[in-house]
């Protein structure tokens, strides 16, 4: 492996020099771009099935023996938390991953400094988990079992810094042996601390240490490959978080639309249904991953389509993903449908009122499958407000349709005020991206300006 390697690219900013490994240097090539997409997905699919293979037993496991409302309870705690894991996030991945697959910088440089702004982020969101838990008036106890799971922030932020060069540049299968062990440590442990008959707190402090197991594996396995080089060039992360901040509210506006309406579950009925709906929501998840591996790999190669400015392309592109996605999603929402009373029956007989929204969450994933696509190819033409305030409209209806249907159905209303969100999102990101395809496609530029971000190309100076 080069890593010393000085390769000079040509841009439209000016002549660039990049310190990237050879590993990382080499371009996806045009007609290898469908066999890279495949085995990058494969790699994410790999990876992110395993890991949520591996969860989703220790979930069942602990549904089983903390019964429903102390896994309530549990849910509850991870749900508060994962709005502000977002934050800690803030979009910046993103942003870097779309920066790295259209330029070439010195991405060791470029890594270290993102990890910085990261920790700094990070640190931030902390505190302010703790400060919203205490504004809501949550019981002491509760308090500080979100305080607990809170520190997997710090882990997850790093370890997702150190994975935008991998995904930039399609290879993610350097880093399954990293995901998949986090995966493993959480099952075995929690498999002991059943034996041991350990406490919710002991469960929770198991997913913290399980997350920072990842991040351990990761940043032995980036090491070897990109060394990250550590600083924080306000200047040069200046552009990169701009770019990222509507990607960030983005974020944070689709977490909160996903883990709202547990939120509110368990603010108006209680843990006993927040148990009953996250048993259904851990179930679903896990197939979503096959949309996520997908979109992952196809965002990078949708920002350099739109780049090279064929948007012919780019639109038999997005067909194939598109169509593709309904399918598996159908597929999955149908097998759920027949076997769903077989399914619950293998966790306990506790979770049958769990199978009105098991059904309902399967055919929710069939528009949450399909819109994850559409998304990806509006954030691959850099138009990352346009994001935002769809989140913004999707949030705004689901919070709305919760709070009218989860008094009428408890948790059954959960599931159905994600089912008709994503059925409106749908029916928006297809009129959205039809639109603006069109318009790109026959050079007619007049669409909103306003719906346009800072272009991702700006040059840095080194």
């Amino acid at each position: 492996m080069n890593k010393g390697k000085r390769l000079s690219t040509a841009s439209e900013c000016g002549v660039k020099k990049s310190f990237v490994p050879g590993s990382f240097s080499q371009p996806v090539k045009k007609h290898g771009t469908t066999v890279r997409i495949i085995q990058n997905s494969g790699s994410i699919l790999l990876y992110t099935s395993g890991v949520k293979v591996l969860k989703l037993v220790s979930f069942l496991l602990l549904a089983r023996y903390l019964g429903v409302s102390q896994f309530g309870k549990f849910s509850l705690v991870l749900a508060f938390v994962e709005l502000f894991r977002v934050m800690a996030d803030f979009g910046v991945d993103t942003a870097v991953i779309r920066r790295l697959s259209v330029s070439e910088e010195d991405q060791s440089k470029l890594v270290g400094n993102t990890i910085s702004l990261k920790l700094i982020l990070a640190t931030a969101s902390y505190f302010l988990t703790i400060l919203i838990a205490l504004i809501l008036r949550y019981p002491a106890d509760l308090v500080l079992l979100i305080g607990l799971a809170a520190f997997a922030l710090f882990a997850s932020a790093t370890a997702n810094a150190l994975t935008t060069p991998f995904q930039a540049q399609l290879r993610m299968k350097q880093l399954i042996p990293a995901k998949i062990s986090g995966g493993a440590f959480f099952i075995i442990a929690v498999a002991i601390g059943i034996q041991l008959g350990l406490s919710l707190t002991g469960f929770l402090a198991i997913w913290v240490g399980a997350e920072f197991v990842t991040l351990l594996l990761t940043a032995l396995i980036a090491k070897s490959w990109l060394p990250p080089k550590f600083s924080f060039n306000g200047k040069r992360l200046k552009p990169i978080f701009v770019e990222a901040i509507p990607l960030g509210i983005s974020a944070i506006l689709i977490t909160a639309y996903f883990r709202l309406g547990i939120l509110i579950l368990g603010w108006m009925v209680g843990y006993q249904a927040v148990g009953e709906y996250a048993v259904v929501y851990r179930i679903t998840e896990s197939f979503l991953i096959l949309g996520v591996a997908i979109a992952g790999s196809v965002y990078p190669i949708f920002s350099k389509i739109a780049k090279s400015g064929d948007f012919q392309r780019f639109k038999r592109a997005l067909i194939k993903v598109y169509g593709g996605s309904l399918l598996l999603g159908a597929l999955f929402a149908a097998f759920v449908t027949i076997f769903a009373k077989q399914i619950l029956g293998l966790i306990s007989s506790q979770y049958q009122g769990s199978l009105s929204p098991l059904i309902l969450l399967s055919w929710a994933c069939v528009f949450m499958f399909a819109n994850m696509q559409s998304a990806a190819s509006i954030q691959g033409l850099g138009l990352f407000k346009l994001v935002t305030l769809i989140s913004s409209f999707n949030l705004i209806l689901n919070v709305l349709l919760n709070l009218y249907l989860i008094p009428l159905l408890g948790a059954t209303g959960v599931a159905w005020a994600i089912l008709l969100t994503e059925g409106v999102n749908m029916i928006i990101q297809l009129s959205l991206i039809s639109l603006l395809l069109r318009k790109k496609i026959t050079g007619d530029y007049k669409i909103s300006s306003f719906l346009e971000s800072l272009p991702a190309e700006r040059c840095v100076t080194q």
